[in-house]
């Protein structure tokens, strides 16, 4: 197949093999560009994979002894938001065991106000004392009234501390009592949940399994080339070609200190993340670069050319090629700036 490009080549080897023979651009029809200089970029864009970073055990953890599993609303392999129902358990917990509780509250309750009032009328006799009394006595009056108010306050802390703790229990007790479920700390992916038949007892404390969080993973790519680097921006391109910014917090440059160096670049997203995203980012940046468009460049058997419209004739110039993108040809020397060539 013949492309436009090819006659263009045929028909500019036929003129170079009459001779170099002075023409016109604007005569032949030819197209001119100028060789300049400018700054050269490209862009890779590579597959991501999810990499998560932090976990969290799923754990049955109520404080009033084994529960009694009876399904689970999920299964290993999905995600779950904060909040969702992991699995369906039900409670030792019965209503003759809370109202006991419930019963040993109110009495510890009435034995601290019967407390605080022998205290109060204990205090109140002192402080008479004290008012009764004159020179020696009223000195030792004085001091049993304050070693009382200290004593007294011990006794306080004691009463407090022994209700706080039956309370505490009752609390506890009336909430797993209302607890039906497991429910996800936060918004991950479900993996490793461990067997159990229905009516199985699971210990206080024990884990049913692992919660990946999502929105504390990050991606990982193959940093091909090495060119990603610690701090450097990247963008994220979803299937529907929505762009997010993240950055890479480790990668396999030869400068990072062991704890940061990789194999694989992690790039770490500026949001709370999903999957399913290319990244891209840029590979290729050269300030100051002799560049000349790629349309005037050309290749034979003795290397790469581009054609030179000087004084009104046709010459061949042969160039060492550094990097090429889309558009662009950026020459490392054999071309100078400023020059005049041929495109197709």
């Amino acid at each position: 197949m013949w492309n436009s490009k090819k006659i263009f080549c045929l028909l500019l080897a036929a003129i170079f093999c009459a001779g170099e023979v002075p023409i016109c651009a604007e005569d032949t029809g030819y197209r001119t560009t100028t060789v300049t200089r400018g700054t050269i970029t490209a862009e890779a864009t590579i597959p991501t994979s999810y990499h998560y970073t932090s976990s969290l055990p799923i754990e049955v953890n109520f404080g009033c002894g084994s529960v009694k599993f009876v399904q689970y609303a999920t299964k290993s392999g999905e995600y779950v938001s904060e909040g969702d129902v992991i699995a369906y358990i039900t409670t030792g917990v019965d209503e003759i065991t809370l109202e006991e509780i419930k019963l040993r509250m109110q009495r510890a309750e009435e034995s601290r106000e019967e407390a605080y009032a022998k205290m109060e009328e204990a205090y109140r006799a002192a402080q008479e004392a004290v008012g009764k009394s004159s020179g020696t006595q009223k000195k030792i009056a004085e001091l049993r009234l304050e070693q009382l108010g200290m004593e007294q306050e011990r006794q306080k802390r004691a009463v407090e501390e022994n209700f706080a703790v039956i309370k505490e229990q009752y609390d506890t007790y009336q909430n797993v009592l209302e607890t039906k479920e497991i429910v996800a700390p936060k918004f991950g992916l479900i993996t490793q949940l461990n067997y159990y038949s229905p009516g199985a007892l699971i210990p206080d404390g024990a884990s049913i399994g692992t919660l990946l969080i999502s929105d504390e993973a990050m991606f990982s790519v193959a940093d091909i080339g090495s060119v990603l680097r610690y701090g450097m921006p990247v963008k994220l391109i979803d299937g529907m070609g929505e762009e997010y910014q993240c950055r890479v917090v480790s990668c396999g440059e030869k400068y990072l200190s062991g704890s940061f160096k990789v194999e694989n670049a992690y790039l770490k997203p500026d949001y709370e993340s999903t999957w399913g995203f290319n990244a891209r980012y840029e590979n290729l940046h050269i300030d100051n670069a002799l560049l000349v468009d790629n349309a005037a460049v050309y290749t034979d058997k003795d290397g790469t050319y581009v054609v030179e419209l000087k004084d009104g004739k046709l010459s061949k110039c042969y160039f060492t090629v550094g990097k090429t993108t889309k558009d662009l040809c950026y020459a490392l020397d054999g071309l100078t700036e400023g020059m005049v060539v041929v495109i197709q």
